[in-house]
């Protein structure tokens, strides 16, 4: 009776193992399964968005400094502090005024504003230093008051940005109006955009 109570044991052990070994091949085909579904997901497409920037035409540059480069001293508190000047091209042509918002985003006590323009003619295609183009209007500066203000941060490099917003409509502002308000005025009516940006410190 040992020996048949032994072989049972032994026959016994012998599916278990079998078991065990075969859950574990069943969980690396799982495995392995799994990570070729991974590689086998398409990769992520560029946005709509993303698609039409590329196809976008106007542009914002101008002729004393390079996207990303360095802003000119005459802009800045260190030289006349007036606006660069400003050459624009590839406006809509169903557009009816141009925008412009001139901004530090890198300020300490959050976006400082240098400039606010609307109901820029759609036909300039240059904004001459120290001037406002005719018919332009001006709203309040991070300064409180109308006008450009001059790039000077306090402390390391700034990025300042000049943003070109091309509008389906002339806007009815008051002179108060600020760059958030400018921005509000704005939506639904942005054609197209574009910016440039300077370094300064």
């Amino acid at each position: 009776m040992k020996m048949i109570y032994l072989a049972i044991g032994l026959i016994f052990s012998a599916l278990v193992l079998m078991l065990i070994l075969h859950a574990k091949d069943s969980i690396g085909r799982q495995t392995v399964g799994g990570g070729q579904k991974a590689k086998e997901q398409p990769s992520l497409e560029i946005p709509a968005g993303d698609q039409a920037d590329q196809n976008k035409s106007m542009t914002i540059s101008s002729p004393i400094f390079v996207h990303n480069g360095g802003l000119p001293i005459s802009a800045t508190c260190g030289g006349k502090g007036v606006n660069p000047p400003l050459e624009i091209s590839g406006t809509p042509k169903d557009a009816k005024s141009l925008a412009l918002i001139f901004e530090d985003p890198d300020a300490p006590n959050g976006t400082f504003i240098h400039w606010v323009l609307w109901n820029i003619d759609p036909s300039t295609i240059i904004i001459k230093e120290n001037s406002v183009p005719d018919g332009a209007f001006e709203g309040i500066t991070s300064e409180n008051r109308p006008g450009y203000v001059a790039a000077c941060p306090p402390s390391g490099t700034h990025r300042y940005f000049f943003y070109l917003f091309a509008l389906d409509t002339a806007l009815d502002l008051p002179a108060s109006t600020t760059a958030i308000e400018l921005e509000h005025a704005m939506e639904g009516h942005v054609i197209e955009s574009t910016h440039i940006a300077g370094l300064y410190r």
